[in-house]
């Protein structure tokens, strides 16, 4: 599954996208932080692309196996992708669907 995430609804440069991207999750500058082990100010504030959005749908994976530990991967993606909301980009830019944690893990719970 290819993953895009940005601050804004637009797709990365496409040498970093092989294909058509699947899932897409937000990613801000401005609320993403994290460090690196270097040193406790070793930080940035840019944590977003794929960087960004591959742990959150990771997470969001996660929260659906919890609820359903028989997920297989295919269930996995074909939920995140029809619970996931339509964005509008330019038909030659496609983003693929956003990320909608909520729906995604009740639809999980509600087929159980």
């Amino acid at each position: 599954m290819e993953l895009g995430g940005d601050a804004g609804p637009q797709r990365g440069d496409p040498p970093r996208h092989r294909g058509r991207i699947g899932v897409c999750a937000p990613g801000s500058g401005e609320h993403d932080l994290t460090c690196s082990n270097g040193s406790d100010f070793a930080y940035t504030n840019g944590f977003g692309g794929t960087s960004g959005a591959t742990p959150k749908v990771g997470a969001v994976a996660a929260l659906m196996l919890n609820a359903d530990p028989g997920l297989t991967h295919a269930r996995i993606r074909k939920i995140l992708h029809d619970t996931g909301r339509p964005v509008i980009t330019e038909p030659d830019k496609p983003i693929g669907r956003f990320l909608d944690a909520e729906a995604a893990v009740r639809d999980v719970q509600s087929s159980r």
